[in-house]
């Protein structure tokens, strides 16, 4: 497994949920949108997340990466940037050419862990 160095990493700040950015990313006029992007974001939580932890028990890095690139693929509409962030972050390490160290993959994928959770929380206060 090749992991780049944590240098590369994007620094994760920000709202947790940010609709009226997203909104404006999708280049609409209502937020009603981004909030069904948001919705459709959410429910996809438990079944990523069981694939996630089965996967990092299995020390399976191809599989988790392919979870990273779904959910940064999604995210960015549902103006979950910070969640955005963190799952390109794990993909761009996992994926790098560049040899970096193991510990560098455990906190990117525990900071896409805590970045779920954090956009499970924050979309519960809606």
């Amino acid at each position: 497994m090749n992991i780049k160095p944590d240098s590369d990493s994007q620094k994760i700040t920000g709202k947790v949920i940010d609709l009226k950015r997203a909104t404006e990313f999708l280049n609409k006029t209502d937020i009603s949108y981004a909030k069904k992007m948001l919705n459709m974001l959410v429910d996809t939580f438990p079944n990523e997340l069981k694939i996630l932890e089965s996967s990092y028990q299995q020390n399976n890095w191809d599989e988790i990466i392919s979870v990273a690139h779904r959910l940064r693929g999604c995210t960015i509409y549902a103006g979950a940037y910070r969640l955005h962030l963190a799952s390109a972050n794990l993909e761009n390490a996992l994926t790098s050419k560049n040899s970096g160290n193991p510990e560098n993959a455990e906190k990117l994928y525990q900071s896409l862990i805590s970045e779920i959770a954090k956009v499970k929380q924050a979309y519960q206060k809606l």
